[in-house]
């Protein structure tokens, strides 16, 4: 399963607990952080100032910014798939492809086309919560958290990306403007929802 949503929803922090939840309940199952690009970005930024460039973005362009982060994504993915043919847990993963094709939309770099023949075999998560929380709010979240910056006009277009794309109908939506527990106690009804027979003798605490 896939947690997705966009910056400042709490994904990292909520895929965190769902993990720590499943072993206190005696569920096999397995949570992995996203793998940031931060450091990609600051090596690519070294090299653009030893350029006399502004950033990353100016050296490698938005193109293969996104391609960079696409490739990165589906290794991330593909590592999984041993995993996932073999074993009983319920891997959640902080972020999915599905993200990819968001993000080139709302920036308008890249081709989501050639995204989609680049990630499509990518295993199709069980479930995909959609974390849905207002644009006001995430970068209310983003300001505090102090490490990067993003505008509500930004973030608006990327969650119309997200609710646009075609596999949207098919994502479980939770809001995520409410406090961390009451998000956190959706995420988990979701989640026995979707996997029953791994829930029989467990309540949604």
């Amino acid at each position: 399963m896939a947690v997705i949503g966009l910056d400042g929803a709490g994904k990292s922090s909520q895929v965190r607990m769902l993990g720590e939840w499943l072993r206190s309940q005696g569920v096999p199952g397995q949570a992995h952080q996203s793998v940031t690009m931060a450091p990609v970005r600051k090596a690519l930024n070294a090299m653009a100032e030893q350029e006399g460039l502004a950033d990353h973005l100016e050296l490698i362009g938005g193109e293969t910014m996104r391609l960079v982060s696409a490739c990165s994504q589906l290794a991330r993915v593909a590592a999984f798939e041993p995993i996932l043919k073999t074993s009983p847990d319920i891997v959640i993963l902080d972020r999915f492809v599905y993200c990819q094709y968001a993000l080139a939309k709302a920036e308008g770099v890249g081709s989501v086309d050639f995204l989609r023949r680049l990630l499509g075999n990518a295993p199709k998560p069980d479930l995909t919560i959609f974390l849905d929380v207002s644009p006001a709010e995430a970068v209310r979240r983003i300001n505090i958290r102090g490490i990067d910056e993003e505008s509500a006009e930004f973030l608006e277009s990327f969650r119309s990306a997200y609710i646009d794309l075609p596999e949207f109908t098919e994502f479980v939506s939770v809001p995520g403007d409410g406090d961390f527990e009451t998000v956190q106690l959706a995420m988990r009804q979701a989640i026995i929802d979707a996997f029953p027979e791994n829930f029989a003798n467990v309540a949604a605490t």
